[in-house]
């Protein structure tokens, strides 16, 4: 009988975690690694990440330019904002181009940032379990 009720307990337990969507250990707070990838067509000039929407108090994070299909990673922590700034068109002036939403950092394990011609897209990248 103890056995039926030990095997029944842990069926329940098995359910219940697979009902939330139990993904493993979520790991601690604190700031996360950060993949920035180009994939826009232009070479980013600068890349800025700020908590305020202004960017122009925000010191550029490259130390050259990133060109298409080129990476860099930082590492985050909270809400913040970023501006990449590119030609316009070929041979024409800078433009900045900043997020309109502040992207936030929460219990992923790392994010990508991938940079498009005219938008970003936040990509939260989850640790998978190994059983």
């Amino acid at each position: 009988m103890r056995a039926v009720n030990w095997t029944l307990a842990c069926l329940a337990l098995a359910l219940a975690l697979s009902a939330c969507g139990f993904d493993g250990p979520v790991p601690p707070p604190g700031p996360r690694p950060v993949e920035i990838e180009n994939q826009s067509q232009f070479s980013l000039d600068e890349l800025r990440i700020h908590v305020d929407p202004d960017y122009r108090f925000s010191k550029n994070l490259l130390a050259a330019p990133l060109l298409p299909g080129s990476r860099t990673s930082t590492v985050l922590e909270g809400f913040f904002y970023v501006t990449v700034f590119r030609e316009r068109a070929r041979g024409a002036r800078v433009i900045a181009l900043t997020s309109d939403q502040p992207l936030e950092v929460l219990d992923a394990e790392r994010f990508d940032l991938l940079v498009f011609d005219e938008s970003f897209r936040w990509v939260p990248i989850y640790a998978t379990p190994s059983f």
